[in-house]
């Protein structure tokens, strides 16, 4: 039957391969235009002149067009990413298919692409499976990606295991975030923005050449507003947010073959935590809010506080035998983040009466993060004009990380019963990777390309479980241990991902791919553990084969484009948050646990039409059609098969759509108009497939008016997202026969003024 199944996903892929490969040879789209030429389209002109533009990409680890590598990306360009509002990372799930990012505490982001994602951040050994760049360099810890946009040249966002060229933890994908490098030309800007909630966001940057061949940039950006719901119990506004980022870059060119560039960032960001709501009302729940932004909850806000320092040392030098690339990274940094289920609480503060069915339930997690990280990756890449080119590299990553997790309950359903436990741990990761990748050009249209990366990923650690603990208490080896335990576990996971990818380049403007690829996420060990053997043992790495086939089409004289990948991914031991309760009745514990085989299979588009001058649209949408062919887990002390369930946080339709129209107002003012209306379908928040913790379908509607004056430096901007103002839930969780949501932004507006020189 699998096998059925695959045969049947490629045979819809060839069909639409081929279909277009014969539409695309007619005469109507036959038009030569030279390869070079079109490789470094200037964006800014084709847009102007109502044509798709070109982006450089480096998704092969090489400059091409993103309409020129096999894989299925979406890339985004400055101007893109202020015309479409983009100013933070969870803005790009919007604008790319099958992405999702959801947070569940300040700085705990979660990134899934096409079903793979984060399965539980909170161990200090657990990996993303999909991989954050910027710049080139890794980082290993959601909190340490607080990426301003603030004169980012372009993100690209893979989707697909990119297990062979981009390392560790893609086997979902990968977002790149680029900043511009400073050259010789000077460059100045700055935007100042103000909005509802009391939103005041600044940021400027300066950038040019400072000595001979030196050349340097300075940004700096802060960004505020007060928080979207409300806590009556202390009076204060929660969700907030303050925030200062500065970054910096120096860059050295002392010949035309050699590029150094040095980048540097700091990180500040402060808050209150994080608003829950009891969604689905349970037996010990009181009466629900009248505003679910508005309610009672615990007295204590709660915080989340984040610190990040680091940078990366970029060398690029062409030598006669190839290019070679040096990346050095390190960063460090540290979370301090509590959640004191604010929201959660209709109940009065307080012990009820004996035997109520009327309820408080206080359950407040705290997780305090201490990292380091280093990084190097060595790259030398043919740089000839053969038909044959080779890319060899080599990549080390080295990380310490240091987690306390504190839980502080109080469950009066179960009088009196209240205490603290407290997890404190360290874990040690050492990755080291050999990779290559050969392409060989068979004719001028037809490439073919292998690669294979090795990964060798060794990991320790060490739990001290201490306190009270709130299941049925801490044990070591079934045996009950009330002053906790210290457990110990070291495990090594090894892999080899290869890939193969087929290419041709049917008509100028017409390119069809298809690749079969590995992706390989290492395992690790859960930290919160209240058992010492289940400390100690480690979860299994997941893998998954990745079978895809697409196209990438710019139609009519390059006024429209279509962008098409099918794919099917068969799973093996995907990683999951598993929600079990810590003892028979009682609350529930999320562990990560390994899913034994599921897949994913699904359709992605993309498209831009320019129907007449200054006008466009634009828009993408992805189906996904997932399930679990076989696992078994422990519920409520139940066996239970879960075969035939859906795969967490995959919506089977997401889709977005939007446009913009620029028209003069007088002599001396353009205006632009644009509004983008994005839906995506309900989907559950765990592989159990609860209904108490189905998250109900989303949307998001965003609009703005452009004023800019013609040959000035500066415009105004007017804004919304979530026009609508709908109550989006990002998340869901279930105890006690109820289910306790975490709230999307609510309706943001206000203006924007920028400056460039």
């Amino acid at each position: 039957m699998k096998e059925q199944r695959t045969r049947s996903m490629w045979l819809v892929s060839t069909a639409i391969i081929s279909g277009l490969g014969a539409l695309a040879a007619t005469p109507a789209w036959a038009e030569d235009q030279p390869a070079a030429a079109q490789a470094q389209a200037d964006e800014a002109p084709a847009a102007k002149d109502g044509q798709v533009s070109d982006i450089i990409v480096t998704a092969t680890r090489r400059e091409e067009s993103a309409q020129r590598v096999p894989v299925a990306i979406t890339a985004l360009s400055a101007s893109d990413l202020q015309a479409r509002g983009i100013s933070g990372t969870n803005d790009l799930q919007f604008q790319v298919p099958g992405l999702q990012i959801y947070s569940t505490q300040v700085g705990i982001t979660n990134y899934t692409i096409r079903g793979l994602g984060n399965a539980n951040n909170r161990s200090s050994t657990a990996d993303g499976a999909v991989g954050v760049f910027v710049n080139e360099a890794y980082i290993g810890r959601p909190f340490l990606v607080n990426t301003d946009f603030m004169d980012m040249e372009r993100v690209e966002v893979l989707r697909g295991p990119q297990g062979t060229l981009f390392g560790r933890n893609t086997i979902g994908g990968a977002i790149s975030f680029y900043s511009t490098k400073p050259g010789p030309e000077t460059r100045a800007g700055g935007e100042v923005t103000i909005g509802n909630y009391n939103q005041r966001d600044a940021g400027a940057f300066i950038s040019g050449q400072i000595a001979e061949n030196v050349y340097a940039k300075v940004a700096v950006t802060t960004r505020n507003h007060d928080g979207y719901n409300y806590n009556t119990t202390t009076h204060t506004a929660v969700d907030d947010q303050r925030m200062t980022g500065v970054s910096a870059a120096l860059r050295f060119t002392p010949t035309s073959n050699l590029d150094i560039t040095l980048n540097v960032d700091t990180t500040i960001r402060r808050g209150f935590g994080s608003w829950w709501i009891d969604w689905v009302r349970g037996p010990y729940s009181g009466a629900p809010y009248a505003n679910p932004r508005s309610g009672n909850g615990a007295n204590d806000n709660g915080f989340g506080n984040i610190n990040n320092t680091g940078g990366s040392l970029n060398i690029g030098w062409a030598t006669p035998i190839g290019d070679f690339t040096s990346v050095t990274a390190y960063r460090e940094g540290k979370l301090d983040s509590r959640s004191p289920s604010t929201g959660t609480m209709p109940a009065p503060p307080g012990p009820p009466a004996v035997n109520s069915d009327l309820s408080n339930i206080l359950f407040t997690q705290e997780d305090d993060y201490r990292t380091r990280q280093y990084s190097q990756e060595f790259r030398l890449a043919s740089n000839n004009d053969s038909p044959f080119k080779w890319l060899l590299g080599a990549y080390y990553f080295h990380e310490k990380s240091y987690h306390t997790g504190i839980v502080d309950f109080q469950f009066n359903n179960y009088y009196g019963y209240t205490g603290r436990a407290r997890y404190d741990s360290v874990g040690t990761t050492d990755a080291f990777a050999l990779f290559g990748n050969l392409s060989y050009n068979i004719t001028d249209k037809l490439k073919v390309q292998a690669g294979l990366r090795w990964s060798n990923d060794h990991k320790e650690s060490t739990e001290t479980a201490s306190g009270q603990s709130y299941g049925a208490g801490f044990k070591i080896n079934g045996v009950s241990a009330p002053g906790g335990f210290t457990a110990n576990g070291a495990k090594t996971f090894q892999a080899a991902t290869p890939s193969f990818t087929v290419n041709y380049q049917a008509t100028p403007t017409v390119f069809l791919y298809a690749t079969v690829s590995k992706g390989f996420k290492s395992g690790g060990f859960n930290d919160v553990s209240d058992e010492k053997f289940a400390a100690e043992t480690a979860y299994l790495p997941e893998k998954v084969w990745n079978y895809e086939a697409g196209f990438k089409a710019d139609l009519f004289d390059r006024h429209a484009r279509l962008n098409v990948s099918a794919f099917r991914l068969d799973y093996t031991n995907l990683q999951v948050s598993e929600v079990v309760p810590a003892y028979a009745g009682g609350p529930n514990l999320v562990v990560i646990a390994n899913a034994g085989k599921t897949h994913n299979q699904g359709i992605e588009t993309e498209f831009q039409i320019f129907p007449v001058s200054n006008l466009q649209f634009y828009g993408n949408f992805s189906y996904q059609d997932s399930k679990v062919d076989q696992l078994s887990m422990v519920v409520s002390g139940v066996q239970l098969n879960q075969a035939g369930n859906k795969l967490p946080l995959v919506p089977k339709t997401k889709w977005m759509i939007g446009g913009a129209y620029t028209f003069p107002m007088g002599e001396a003012l353009d205006t632009t108009v644009r509004a983008a209306y994005s839906k995506t379908a309900s989907y559950y928040g765990y592989i159990t497939n609860n209904p108490l913790e189905l998250v109900p379908p989303q949307s998001d509607l965003t609009a703005s008016i452009l004023f800019q004056p013609r040959d000035s430096r500066w415009n105004v901007e007017l804004w919304g997202k979530n026009l609508e103002n709908k109550l989006n839930i990002t998340q869901m969780f279930q105890i006690f026969n109820a289910s306790y949501a975490k709230l999307g932004v609510p309706r943001t507006w206000g203006v924007t003024v920028r400056f460039k020189y």
